[in-house]
């Protein structure tokens, strides 16, 4: 993938703000430089170039996000998730990882960071999606038309995340689908929820803090 590629994916997924797309792409680009002894000149005007492109593809989705609904498919999921965080405090998460196995790694982390939190009792459920499956619904560079696809929603518990619990399932199912999304799920062990015919689109400019 060339950096502008990488560029328009970061810009259309709607979670970093241009100052860190710039910081992610530049990072190659200082790899390059402290391996190769790039010209300096060169890498100043590498990141002109980033710093051109992200604004012009922040213009693009922009101006393509006039014509979405006011609540798109990715509100509608972070609905869900407030939800599920606030009624039986799941730790539900967005991108958490580019493969499972990554994902399974980074909630690990979070747990171990709630852990230190003084409040005392914590939830032992978690849900999240994949980058990659994300990654497959984003518009091809510069062609800013819509894409559809199946969104396979992860669940399952900190003791073991390849068991999955079928109570929980069940109450993510019902949330999502008081959400409106249409949903295919076999309810057997270790199979994902699949949210049908979502649609990427995301507003946003940044993780909100």
């Amino acid at each position: 993938m060339t950096a502008e590629q990488q560029i328009w994916q970061w810009v259309w997924l709607g979670f970093y703000t241009p100052e860190e797309i710039l910081e992610m792409v530049m990072e190659e680009t200082w790899r390059t430089y402290f391996d190769y002894k790039t010209n300096a000149d060169t890498l100043e005007t590498q990141k002109v170039k980033y710093q051109l492109l992200i604004a012009q593809f922040f213009n693009k989705k922009n101006n393509a996000s006039t014509a979405w609904k006011s609540r798109t498919d990715v509100d509608r999921l972070e609905n869900s998730f407030e939800e599920l965080r606030t009624q039986i405090d799941v730790v539900a998460v967005h991108l958490a990882g580019r493969d499972y196995d990554e994902a399974i790694e980074n909630i690990g982390f979070l747990f171990e960071e709630i852990e230190e939190e003084p409040e005392g009792d914590i939830s032992k459920d978690f849900c999240f999606y994949l980058e990659n499956d994300i990654n497959n619904m984003l518009p091809p560079l510069e062609k800013v038309q819509e894409q559809k696809g199946n969104l396979p929603l992860y669940f399952g518990q900190k003791e073991d995340s390849h068991k999955q619990n079928l109570r929980l399932g069940e109450f993510i199912f019902k949330v999502l689908k008081n959400n409106n999304f249409k949903l295919n799920w076999s309810k057997k062990e270790g199979t994902p929820i699949i949210i049908q015919g979502f649609e990427w689109q995301n507003r946003g400019k940044g993780w909100e803090e």
